[in-house]
C-alpha cells in the first residue's frame, strides 16, 4: 500500500524557490497568487497569505484569508505594503461559522478609523477628486492641512 503524504504548507520566495515549510530567513514573494498556503491535515486550506517583497500586500482583494475546516471564510484582512488598508469597506473582517460578520475594523494606510469617520473621509476625498486614491499622501495634506500632516497628526 502506498503512503499518502498530505502537504501542510507551501511557501513561495523571492529567490524563486518553494518549500513545504516556512523559512523566515527568506523573503516571501509571489505576484500571481498567495505566497503562503497553509493546509489542515485533511487537505482543506486553513489560510492564504499574499506577500510582495516580504510585505503583506494585495491590491485586488484581501492579503490574508483564513478558512474554517468546511471551507467557509473565517477572516479577511486587507493590506497594502504591510499596512491595513481598504478604501471600499472594512480592512479586517471576521465571520461566524454561519457566515455573518462578527467583527469589522476600518483602516486607511495603517491608521484605525471609526466607521463614521471612515465614511465621512471617503465621501470628502471622493468629492475633492473622484479619481483620487487614498494612498496618495497629498490627499491627507489637503484633508489635514500641511502643518498638521507634517507633524504626524492621526490620519
Amino acid at each position: 500500500m502506498e503512503k499518502t503524504i498530505r502537504m501542510k504548507d507551501i511557501c513561495y520566495y523571492k529567490d524563486g524557490t518553494t518549500s513545504e515549510k516556512w523559512d523566515s530567513s527568506k523573503t516571501p514573494h509571489r505576484e500571481d497568487g498567495p505566497a503562503r498556503i497553509k493546509y489542515y491535515k485533511d487537505g482543506a486550506i486553513e489560510y492564504e497569505d499574499y506577500y510582495v517583497e516580504g510585505k503583506s500586500h494585495r491590491e485586488d482583494g484581501p492579503a490574508r484569508i483564513g478558512y474554517y475546516k468546511d471551507g467557509s471564510i473565517y477572516y479577511e484582512c486587507y493590506y497594502i505594503e504591510d499596512k491595513y488598508h481598504r478604501e471600499d469597506g472594512p480592512a479586517i473582517m471576521r465571520y461566524s461559522e454561519d457566515g455573518s460578520i462578527s467583527y469589522e475594523a476600518y483602516y486607511i494606510e495603517g491608521k484605525y478609523l471609526w466607521k463614521n469617520d471612515y465614511t465621512a473621509l471617503i465621501k470628502e476625498i471622493s468629492e475633492m477628486n473622484p479619481t483620487l486614491k487614498l494612498i496618495d499622501n497629498d490627499a491627507w495634506v489637503r484633508k489635514l492641512g500641511k502643518e498638521e500632516y507634517e507633524s504626524g497628526a492621526e490620519r
